[in-house]
């Protein structure tokens, strides 16, 4: 039988953390004690990990589903078999087993074996959906609204030679650009009007270091200089 999600809405940030916590804990097949000590029982490290796995894998069960039908064994293998750790890293269990059946299977993946692929397939989305989705409410519910601002953000030179360490730590996949570039946001508060710093924050907290370089370029090329 599912269990029953429960609980209120927090209030901030923290509120939501602690929700998708107590939320995570309720589904079947995960556990979320597993997932916290996994993280050293840092709640911040074990945000980050579920904001990364959500990057990686929101996407996965199309991507396999293609793979297969493109005959692509080794690259549906290596995403099952990618699933299967990452899964098992954030408490997982029960979608790590799965994957685990699916990474077996494609090892030696033929055509003729597409009537086990469909079943696995199904299986595999139907642990994984539930998961992706509440991380998805989360990523939603703590992302800072965009500030409608006519016309283009005006960096000051302060502020663009300040940005300049962010953008440096980010091409060298520094992981403490997050903390360097919200000490920025607090210096120049102005910077809540960027309509994109919700989806830099949120690939910086992923690690995903390619797309917060492309944006902070974009910022500093679309913006105007003030005094």
């Amino acid at each position: 039988m599912n269990k029953q999600q429960q609980g209120g809405d927090g209030d901030g940030p923290q509120g939501s953390v602690e929700k998708l916590i107590a939320t995570l804990g309720l589904l079947d097949g995960y556990d979320v004690v597993e997932g916290l000590r996994l993280c050293g029982g840092k709640r911040e490290r074990f945000i980050k990990v579920l904001n990364l796995f959500y990057r990686q894998n929101h996407g996965v069960i199309a991507e396999l589903q293609a793979a297969w039908q493109g005959e692509q064994w080794d690259k549906a293998h290596r995403m099952a078999h990618s699933l299967k750790g990452s899964s098992a890293s954030i408490g997982a269990l029960q979608l790590s087993s799965s994957a685990a059946v699916m990474d077996t299977l494609l090892k030696s993946a033929q055509r003729g074996e597409a009537a086990r692929f469909a079943p696995l397939l199904e299986q595999l989305a139907r642990v994984l959906e539930p998961l992706l989705g509440h991380l998805q409410s989360f990523q939603s519910a703590t992302q800072e609204p965009a500030v409608a601002v006519a016309g283009k953000l005006e960096l000051t030179a302060q502020m663009r030679a300040a940005l300049a360490p962010v953008v440096e730590r980010v091409a060298g996949f520094d992981s403490e650009a997050s903390d360097q570039l919200e000490e920025l946001v607090a210096q120049f508060p102005q910077l809540r009007q960027w309509s994109q710093l919700g989806r830099l924050r949120h690939a910086l907290e992923g690690y995903a270091f390619d797309e917060a370089e492309q944006l902070l370029h974009e910022l500093l090329a679309d913006s105007t200089s003030g005094e």
